[in-house]
């Protein structure tokens, strides 16, 4: 109340080690993250050699069956390679923007698919903003990849123009929540075998 100091209390503390702990952990998690686009990088770009020899063998055989493996093959090869490019160029190690995969994925696709064996096909994308973990988007990129190629190859038999959809959302319930994935065109449809 006077204004009169009675004394003063300090600390003083060496963190010294703690600032060079701090400097190591983030030069270590730059090495990772370094370490981590390399490898998908490398990845990636395996990947691609490997659909390019399926390709060269592809465009060497005849048209038939044997040809029709080998575009199947290339076509999934290409999108494993095409995940680990987005999650490359993304640096995000997380996951995949799975919409802007599928987007990239559909092109994939139409360019495995030989020319003039499918008609004018429209793909509806509906795909709700999500970033799916590699150990997700592989399994859903795998079967993304089968259903639009057979779509593509047998749905639309004898027909000028189609459409094929594909819709990826996340419902909420009382138990949690679950991501459906569905994918549908409308094509001549399976017969009974």
């Amino acid at each position: 109340e006077d204004q009169s100091l009675w004394g003063i209390l300090g600390v003083i503390r060496d963190i010294t080690e703690h600032k060079r702990a701090e400097i190591r952990l983030r030069r270590l998690l730059h090495e990772k993250e370094a370490l981590w686009q390399e490898v998908h990088h490398r990845v990636k770009n395996n990947l691609q050699v490997m659909a390019s020899l399926l390709a060269i063998q592809a465009r060497a055989l005849p048209p038939g069956e044997a040809e029709e493996v080998l575009r199947k093959s290339q076509a999934r090869i290409e999108s494993m390679a095409l995940l680990h490019e987005k999650v490359y160029s993304s640096g995000a190690f997380e996951g995949v923007d799975f919409a802007a995969y599928v987007q990239d994925l559909v092109h994939v696709v139409l360019q495995s698919v030989p020319e003039g064996a499918h008609p004018l096909v429209r793909f509806d994308l509906n795909i709700s903003d999500v970033v799916l973990e590699l150990s997700l988007a592989v399994p859903c990129a795998l079967v993304l990849n089968e259903l639009m190629y057979n779509a593509l190859r047998h749905a639309f038999s004898g027909r000028k123009e189609g459409r094929v959809a594909v819709i990826y959302r996340q419902e909420h319930s009382a138990e949690g929540s679950v991501a459906v994935l569905e994918v549908w065109d409308d094509g001549v449809g399976m017969g009974e075998n």
